[in-house]
C-alpha cells in the first residue's frame, strides 16, 4: 500500500505542477500545495506530506528500493532514510547504492534502519566520497534553535549545530555545573546546567525569574460567581493555579522557588514583567469576538485567535505553531478582519491555501468554530477550533454533596444476581470503617468549609500526593537507621498516611454503609467496636 501511496503522490504532483502552468503560475512556484494536499490524503501534517512526496519522488530513481517496499522487505521509514542519504549522490551513483543495499530482498531479512543507513554510507563513500564531503559542509548552513512542548509544563530546546561546536558548549555547561556543585550548590548537576544555559542566553541573573503572560479565560459566568477560570498557556497547555502563581511572584520577584533558595539567590525582580491577560468566552466556550476596519489584523485581535485556535495551526493534521493570523474569507474578496473571519496557521499552511485552486469556508455549527477546506482536486477537510479549557461542570447526575448527609448518586440499573460478585468473607482485625454516628466529611472547597480562611473567587486547590513506604498504624514513622529525611521545602507536599485524610475517610464511611446495608448491620457494629 505505502509503494501505491507513494506512485499516486509523484503522480498528483505532476498533474499539480501542469495545471499551475496552464494557471499561468510562475515555474518557481509550480508545485506549492502538493505537499498539504499528501498530507490532507495521509492524514499527516504537510511537513510529513513534504517528506512523503520527496521521497516519492527519489524512489523513482531507485527501483531496488521501491521493489522493496512493495514486497514489504523494507519499511516506509527505512525507505525514507535511504532516500535521504543517497540524496547528495548522482542519479547514476543513487541508483548504484541502490542496488548494493536493496538488490537482495534475502539479506534484507533482520535489516533494521539503522544498519540500512550504514550501509548505504559505507558504499556511497566508496563511489564518490567528494559528495559526502560537500554534504558535510552544506548541513552547517542548516544549524537552527527548535522549540517544541513536554510533558508537565515542560519544554525541549533544541539546538542543531555542528559537532564541533555542539560538544564545546555542552563541555561548557558540564565545567560550570562541576565548579559550582564542588563550592557546594545543592542543585543536581542537570538542574544547574539547564539554569546556566537559561541565565547566559538571556542574561538574568535567575533562569527562573523571565518575563511571563499568562493568559486567564474568563466564562461567563465567572462573573456571577458560578465558575472558575482556566489559565492558559501556549499550545492550549492548562496550568494549575499555585504554578501561574509562582510563575508571577517569582518573575515579579514577590517569591523564590526551593532551588534559589538553596542557591542563596536573592536578585531583586521587575514587577512590569508579569502580566496577566483576561479572555472572557460566552456561555458556549466560543471567545468573544473584536472586529477591526484595518486589513491585517491588530495585535489585541491576532492575540485573541492565537488563544481560541490554541496556539496550534488550524490545518486538520498540522501541529506546527501558529506563525500567521488569516483571513479564511480572503479580504480581497471582501472577506471582513473580525474573530469568526480570522484563523492562525503556520507559514507553510498560508502559502499553501493561496495557490490557485484552494478555498476556505466558514461552517456554522453549534461546536465552534468550523472551517472546511477544499483542494483543486476536491477533497475536503473540516476543521474546528478547540473550545476553552475551562473546568467543567459536575453532571447532572451528580448532585453536590451537603453536611450531614453522603453525596448523591444516579442509580443504575442493576446487574442480575447470576452476574454479582459473590461477597467476600470478613478479614480479621478492627474494620476500617467509621462509626455510623459520625458525619461523613462532604468533598468541598477549602473555601467554603466554616473557619477556612477567605480566598479569591477562581481560585484552584491543589494536593500533592507522594507514594511512601509501608508504615504501621501507630501514628508514629518508623525510618530505617541511616535513611535520609525529606528534603527542605517538601515537608508540606508530603501526605502522611498514618493520618487519614478526607478522601479516606468519606471513602471508609461509604464501604461502612455498604458492609452494613448487605449483612443486616453487621459491619455498623464492627464499626462502632473499631472507633
Amino acid at each position: 500500500m505505502r509503494a501505491r501511496q507513494a506512485v499516486l503522490a509523484v503522480r498528483l504532483d505532476a498533474q499539480e505542477r501542469a495545471r499551475q502552468a496552464d494557471a499561468g503560475v510562475p515555474a518557481a512556484r509550480r508545485g506549492r500545495g502538493v505537499a498539504a494536499q499528501v498530507g490532507l490524503a495521509r492524514r499527516c501534517s504537510p511537513h510529513q506530506g513534504q517528506v512523503l512526496l520527496g521521497a516519492a519522488t527519489a524512489w523513482t530513481e531507485m527501483p531496488a528500493t521501491s521493489r522493496a517496499l512493495a514486497a514489504g522487505a523494507v519499511d516506509e521509514w527505512s525507505a525514507v532514510l535511504l532516500a535521504r542519504e543517497t540524496a547528495c549522490l548522482q542519479v547514476m551513483d543513487r541508483a548504484r547504492v541502490d542496488e548494493l543495499v536493496c538488490g537482495d530482498l534475502t539479506g534484507l531479512e533482520g535489516q533494521g534502519p539503522r544498519r540500512l543507513v550504514a550501509a548505504a554510507r559505507r558504499h556511497a563513500a566508496g563511489i564518490d566520497p567528494g559528495a559526502l564531503v560537500r554534504r558535510a559542509r552544506r548541513a552547517a548552513g542548516d544549524r537552527t534553535v527548535t522549540l517544541r512542548p513536554a510533558p508537565d509544563t515542560m519544554t525541549y530546546l533544541t539546538a542543531l549545530l555542528p559537532v564541533a561546536q555542539g560538544v564545546a558548549a555542552l563541555a561548557a555547561l558540564q565545567r560550570h555545573a562541576d565548579g559550582l556543585r564542588a563550592g557546594g550548590d545543592t542543585r543536581g548537576r542537570g538542574q544547574v546546567m539547564a539554569d546556566t544555559l537559561v541565565e547566559r542566553l538571556t542574561g538574568q541573573v535567575t533562569a527562573e525569574r523571565v518575563p511571563v503572560c499568562l493568559n486567564v479565560v474568563l466564562p461567563a459566568t465567572a462573573l456571577t460567581g458560578g465558575a472558575e477560570a482556566g489559565l492558559l498557556l501556549e499550545g492550549g497547555t492548562v496550568l494549575p493555579a499555585p504554578l501561574a502563581h509562582d510563575l508571577v511572584l517569582t518573575a515579579a520577584g514577590s517569591g523564590t522557588s526551593t532551588d534559589q533558595q538553596a542557591a542563596g539567590a536573592t536578585a531583586e525582580g521587575d514587577p512590569a514583567s508579569a502580566w496577566v491577560r483576561r479572555l472572557y468566552a460566552d456561555p458556549g466556550g466560543t471567545l468573544i469576538a473584536s472586529t477591526s476596519s484595518s486589513r491585517l489584523h491588530p495585535d489585541a485581535l491576532a492575540t485573541l485567535v492565537r488563544a481560541r485556535d490554541g496556539g496550534i495551526c488550524r490545518t486538520p493534521w498540522c501541529d506546527a505553531p501558529v506563525r500567521h493570523t488569516d483571513h479564511v474569507i480572503p479580504a480581497a474578496d471582501g472577506g471582513p478582519t473580525d474573530l469568526p473571519n480570522a484563523q492562525g496557521l503556520c507559514v507553510a499552511c498560508n502559502h499553501a491555501k493561496q495557490t490557485p485552486g484552494w478555498s476556505q469556508h466558514l461552517v456554522p455549527t453549534a461546536t465552534g468554530h468550523t472551517v472546511t477546506t477544499t483542494t483543486p482536486w476536491g477533497m475536503s477537510a473540516t476543521s474546528t477550533a478547540p473550545r476553552a479549557l475551562l473546568p467543567e461542570a459536575l453532571p447532572a447526575a451528580v448532585e453536590q454533596p451537603t453536611w450531614g448527609e453522603p453525596p448523591i448518586v444516579a442509580a443504575r440499573p442493576a446487574l442480575p444476581p447470576s452476574l454479582l460478585p459473590e461477597p467476600l468473607p470478613p478479614e480479621p482485625g478492627p474494620a476500617l470503617v467509621l462509626p455510623r454516628s459520625a458525619p461523613p466529611v462532604p468533598l468541598l472547597p477549602a473555601s467554603v468549609l466554616p473557619g477556612a480562611p477567605a480566598r479569591g473567587r477562581g481560585a484552584f486547590e491543589a494536593s500533592v500526593v507522594r507514594a511512601h513506604r509501608r508504615r504501621r498504624p501507630t501514628g508514629r514513622v518508623r525510618r530505617r537507621r541511616g535513611r535520609p529525611g525529606p528534603r527542605p521545602g517538601m515537608r508540606d507536599a508530603a501526605v502522611h498516611l498514618s493520618t487519614p485524610s478526607a478522601v479516606e475517610r468519606c471513602l471508609r464511611a461509604l464501604v461502612g454503609d455498604l458492609i452494613g446495608e448487605g449483612t443486616g448491620g453487621r459491619g455498623s457494629s464492627r464499626g462502632a467496636e473499631g472507633g
